[in-house]
């Protein structure tokens, strides 16, 4: 999720734990300590919540919550494995750590506009392809280090940037981070993957000259200091994705600010 919201989500998840230690059987409380643990993407532990409050009351929308989470669980243990995000403040220092160690070990590479461009077109290939296998695609937004590991390896970073889209102010601030993680991370390049669904700032295909009408779809947006590219990812409702669509004009259409000078 955007780190700039997750203050507010983490208040929310002690607020219902504690109304849920004064009043247990209270299937509210419950159900609200299932939405903040799923808003941080604690889904074990939000299907838990969930169907504790569904115990105490049955309600529509919490049987609709566990049902979906259960579905999702059970995808995920069928799918392959994916990198990790960093989701909040401890994943971030984690990830700090690890990344002074790694680079101090690893040696640096030169750029390239075409490494870049290969990143983003992998990256952008793996979303089609858990798309086609009927897997949900989370904003986030990857990174393409400028070292390799001792043994010759690159580990990617991957942000999480869920609500990062929801007005001009979340969307300056989480820029303000996403810029500081690449400077820690000496990264090369960065790939936004959004389903457009998640973007309400800013709604660049409402701009003129947008081709693709209300049809739903993925921005995937490479930013690095020598290739800057947009693509749309056309998904129509019930059908597979169809092939990406290069944005001729990058400041126009692109949805997140400049992460490299």
């Amino acid at each position: 999720m955007a780190l700039l919201n997750l203050k507010k989500v983490q208040k929310a998840l002690g607020d219902a734990e504690k109304a849920c230690e004064l009043r247990p059987d209270w299937e509210k409380a419950h159900f609200r300590r299932g939405r903040a643990l799923e808003e941080l993407e604690r889904w074990e532990e939000a299907l838990a919540a969930y169907a504790h409050s569904a115990e105490l009351e049955a309600t529509p929308e919490c049987r609709e919550k566990v049902k979906n989470l259960r579905k999702l669980l059970q995808k995920a243990e069928k799918a392959p494995p994916r990198p990790e995000g960093v989701r909040n403040d401890e994943d971030y220092r984690t990830a700090q750590r690890q990344m002074a160690d790694e680079i101090g070990a690893g040696h640096e590479v030169d750029y390239s506009s075409d490494r870049a461009l290969a990143f983003a077109r992998e990256v952008m290939g793996e979303a089609v392809e858990a798309l086609r296998r009927g897997e949900e695609v989370a904003p986030a937004v990857h990174f393409l280090p400028g070292w390799r590991g001792d043994g010759g390896e690159e580990k990617k970073g991957v942000v999480s940037v869920k609500a990062a889209f929801a007005s001009p102010d979340t969307v300056r601030q989480v820029t303000e981070f996403l810029r500081q993680y690449a400077a820690d991370y000496r990264a090369h390049a960065a790939v936004l993957v959004c389903p457009r669904r998640d973007i309400a700032y800013p709604q660049v295909w409402k701009q003129k000259g947008w081709t693709h009408g209300l049809t739903h779809g993925l921005f995937v947006q490479l930013e690095s200091e020598g290739a800057r590219r947009v693509w749309f990812v056309p998904v129509p409702k019930g059908r597979v994705p169809e092939e990406p669509v290069l944005l001729e004009d990058t400041d126009k259409w692109m949805v997140m600010m400049r992460l490299f000078k």
